[in-house]
């Protein structure tokens, strides 16, 4: 009696392993998981000094004024500002954040030892049929500017000038942003006055 308890023992797990193993052989084998490879920097335009208008939406008048002023105050307070003009399509799908921040690291933006530097872009979709403009604005900051000003108040700035940007209106919207970033970074740091 011991040896067919024993026999139906075996069968019954010779059984249970066939079976399991033909589920398991019916079941496709997962697809490997491959790790996301980073993409390839993109080469960017290259600067065309500390105001980069390739959407030409700046009147050269603005564009002149806001390259004396911000040569000026990179001499006084020894931080680089940039400010760039793109068609929105240039993104080519990539997020405005990691595009600004690659461009702040390929152009090299940022002054002196602590590399203090800020990025004003502002990449913009044609009109649509109500004539208002669309895009998206993007103020990166240098790490050790970062504190000087936070998110919430770059995300201020960057309200005050969507009414300008939106009615078309460049020119008022990247002298205000300037101003305001110019204004904040010179009372937080100390930064002697302008011309």
């Amino acid at each position: 009696m011991r040896q067919t308890t024993n026999r139906i023992l075996l069968l019954t797990a010779i059984m249970i392993s066939l079976a399991y193993g033909s589920a398991c052989k019916s079941q496709p084998a997962p697809a490997p998981v491959e790790s996301p490879q980073p993409s390839a920097p993109r080469l960017l335009p290259e600067a065309q000094g500390y105001v980069s208008d390739f959407a030409n939406k700046l009147s050269a008048g603005t564009k002149q004024k806001l390259e004396t002023q911000l040569t000026d105050f990179v001499e006084r307070g020894g931080i680089d500002l940039s400010v760039v003009t793109i068609p929105f399509d240039e993104l080519q799908g990539m997020a405005v954040e990691d595009y600004s921040l690659q461009m702040g690291r390929q152009w090299g933006i940022g002054h002196g030892p602590d590399k203090l530097g800020a990025l004003l872009l502002l990449a913009i979709k044609p009109q649509d049929s109500d004539g208002t403009y669309h895009g998206s604005t993007r103020l990166e900051l240098s790490r050790n500017l970062e504190p000087d000003l936070p998110n919430d108040q770059a995300r201020e700035i960057i309200g005050k000038m969507r009414n300008d940007f939106q009615a078309g209106r460049f020119d008022q919207a990247l002298t205000l942003g300037v101003n305001e970033i110019i204004s904040t970074l010179t009372q937080k740091r100390s930064i002697p006055a302008g011309k």
